[in-house]
């Protein structure tokens, strides 16, 4: 493979990804696309993804409940992130030419809206309730980097048309695969629990927020709001709670 493939060109396959792409309409509109990231470049990701400390969040009280670790991405300087590949996905994620093509695919006007970069990690019997997000979210696309997934591992991002209603598509947290989900009432999903001795799911997600939202730079769980994150393994506590706007990592 030479340097001018697309395997080394990780933006523009993510451009040309979206292009392809086309939104379900049922029940909602939204996109899956089986291969966002090339595989080498999703590799990198997943090899070097607990070089972040996540922050342990869990909420059990209210409708919407969830368990799962989570860290702010696009506030580290390029320097303390664990693997140059990081640096330039959140160059392209965070570039004009990205934030047109996702406009155009989930039909959302982008112009003017703030970006977050966040990374999500659900262990053995993590979850994400059914919920519909917060209206200050625009257009929120996950990128998905469980190496080795397989049917019967659970964590799918399940996509639903009422909160206690069957799933109507579940799709695979596969190594490079994304969802896109642009923002209304209707937009219910949820995460599914991985199945015991299952891989842990993990997963990048973009977030764009109104230009009016109340600080999404401040979104997020504990270190997550504050931009601090690296270092090598998990916290083991679980006494935070992520903002309600946040807790997204489908």
């Amino acid at each position: 493979m030479t340097a001018t493939e697309p395997e080394n060109r990780p933006g523009e396959h993510l451009l040309d990804a979206l292009a392809a792409a086309r939104l379900n309409s049922s029940p909602w509109p939204h996109a899956y696309l089986e291969q966002t990231l090339t595989p080498s470049f999703a590799a990198g990701l997943a090899r070097s993804f607990h070089g972040f400390r996540l922050e342990r969040c869990a909420e059990n009280e209210r409708e919407k409940t969830y368990r799962f670790g989570t860290s702010r991405l696009d506030a580290l300087p390029p320097d303390e992130l664990p693997d140059a590949r990081w640096a330039e996905l959140v160059s392209v994620l965070g570039g004009r030419e990205y934030r047109d093509a996702l406009a155009r695919l989930s039909r959302t006007p982008l112009d003017g809206a703030e970006f977050t970069l966040s990374v999500w990690e659900y262990q053995d019997g993590d979850w994400l309730a059914p919920h519909v997000d917060k209206a200050d979210k625009l257009v929120t696309q996950i990128f998905y980097l469980t190496e080795e997934w397989e049917p019967g591992d659970g964590g799918r991002l399940l996509i639903l048309d009422e909160p206690r209603g069957p799933a109507l598509a579940a799709y695979a947290p596969r190594a490079g695969a994304s969802a896109v989900l642009p923002r209304s009432e209707r937009s219910w999903h949820a995460v599914e629990r991985p199945a015991r001795g299952s891989a842990p799911r993990l997963s990048v997600t973009a977030t764009y927020w109104r230009p009016d939202a109340t600080g999404p730079g401040g979104h997020g769980a504990g270190n997550a709001a504050t931009g601090t994150g690296m270092g090598m393994g998990m916290e083991t506590g679980m006494s935070m709670k992520a903002t309600e706007t946040e807790t997204d990592g489908g």
